[in-house]
This record gives structure tokens, sequence and C-alpha cells, in this order.
């Protein structure tokens, strides 16, 4: 079965919050004019609209489920002797992408990969892959 999820980061507050998303801009007459995220039938939550992304159906190598904007570590399964690389996920050709300055990577079952931030809080992780990636 497919999870279809969401997640943004709450207006008010700046948590995450997660479940199903859903923008007010195509409906004015609710009222305010915004992106939510509503959990279950009475919880709902303005969210920061470029902050939600969609769960992706993946997770990484500590069960975190990975979504749209996650910063990834990325090792190459098939051959250890292979580099690590970081980037991030992204929505390209209609399909979520490993993607960073050099390549765009769309085959997951060939890596193993570790969520190490997002492109919202930790933009400077996409900043220099070389630099950020001790194991190069």
């Amino acid at each position: 079965m497919i999870i279809i999820e969401f997640r943004g980061k709450c207006i008010d507050d700046g948590e995450w919050v997660y479940g199903d998303h859903y923008s007010s801009d195509e409906m004015p007459m609710r009222g305010e004019v915004g992106h939510f995220i509503k959990i279950g039938l009475n919880e709902e939550y303005r969210v920061i609209p470029e902050t939600v992304g969609q769960f992706i159906g993946e997770i990484d190598i500590n069960n975190k489920e990975i979504y749209y904007g996650d910063i990834l570590k990325v090792h190459d399964s098939r051959y250890p002797q292979n580099p690590s690389f970081i980037g991030v996920v992204d929505f390209q050709d209609a399909s979520f992408v490993i993607k960073n300055d050099c390549v765009t990577h769309y085959r997951w079952m060939d890596y193993e990969v570790e969520i190490i931030g997002n492109k919202y809080e930790n933009p400077e992780l996409l900043e220099g892959d070389d630099k950020n990636d001790k194991s190069r």
C-alpha cells in the first residue's frame, strides 16, 4: 500500500507537522488563504508553503521516512569503493530523485541513504559537496 503523507513547517511555532496537505488558495470562501497540514478530522496547521514536502515512499538506513527536500548522504552499495556523496531529494521527470550540482540519481535501490538534514533548515549542507563530505 502506498502511503501519501506530507510535512510542512508550522507558521506559528516552526515545528514540523505531518499529515494531509491542502491549499485554501483555490477555496477563498474558506476565509484564511494558505497551505495547511491536516491531522485526523479536527487538527489543522497553517504551514510555510515552501516547506511542504511529500513522503517519497522510502526510508533511510535509520528507518526514517524520506521526504521531498531532505538532504541525504548517499553510498553506492553496489560498489563500496565509490565515495559517498551528498544530495537533496527532488522531483524530476515524474520521479523522486537524489540530486546535487554534478548528477541526478534515479535508481534508489542501488544506494544506502541517510538523512542528514533538509534544504529548509540546513542549506549549508548543499554548498560545496566536496567540502562537506569527509569520506571523499
